[in-house]
C-alpha cells in the first residue's frame, strides 16, 4: 500500500513510499540541496527516509483507528552517501500491543549499505472528545 508523505518528506524528494505486511521501502534522488558542506548527503536524508520506511511499515500493520508514533530512533552512518540516488528498506522486527520495534538500512545505488537505524514506535488510537486514548 502507498502510504501518504508527509511535508518534509515531499520538500526533501522521497518517493515511493510502499509499505505492507510489516516491511516498507522509500527512495529518493540525491540533488545538491541534500549536500552538507562536505560534498556528501547530509545525515538529516537518511534519517528522515529512515523514520518514514520504519513508521509506515508500522502503520501497514495497525487496524482501523489505530496510529503510531516514533519514540526512538537511532541510526548508525557506516559510509558517506555519494553517488546519484539512495533507497531505504525496513521492517518490523517485533511488537506488543503498545510498541513496535523496527529496523531499516540505507543503501546507496551501488548496493551499500551506507546507514542502519533501529526505531521503537508507540501504538495508541486517538483520544475522542472527552475519552482515554489506549
Amino acid at each position: 500500500m502507498k502510504v501518504r508523505l508527509d511535508q518534509i518528506s515531499r520538500f526533501l524528494g522521497i518517493v515511493n513510499l510502499d509499505c505492507e505486511g510489516g516491511a516498507g521501502q522509500c527512495q529518493l534522488a540525491m540533488h545538491e540541496a541534500l549536500l552538507n558542506p562536505n560534498g556528501v548527503a547530509h545525515g538529516a536524508v537518511a534519517f528522515t527516509m529512515a523514520d518514514d520506511v520504519m513508521g509506515g511499515a508500522v502503520y501497514s500493520l495497525l487496524g482501523e483507528g489505530e496510529h503510531c508514533a516514533s519514540v526512538e530512533i537511532k541510526i548508525n552512518y557506516l559510509r558517506k552517501v555519494t553517488g546519484d540516488k539512495i533507497r531505504a528498506e525496513g521492517r518490523v522486527i517485533h511488537h506488543t500491543a503498545r510498541l513496535a520495534f523496527t529496523t531499516c538500512e540505507i543503501i546507496n545505488g551501488r548496493d551499500e549499505v551506507v546507514a542502519l537505524a533501529t526505531g521503537t514506535y508507540a501504538l495508541f488510537r486517538k483520544r475522542a472528545a472527552g475519552g482515554e486514548a489506549r
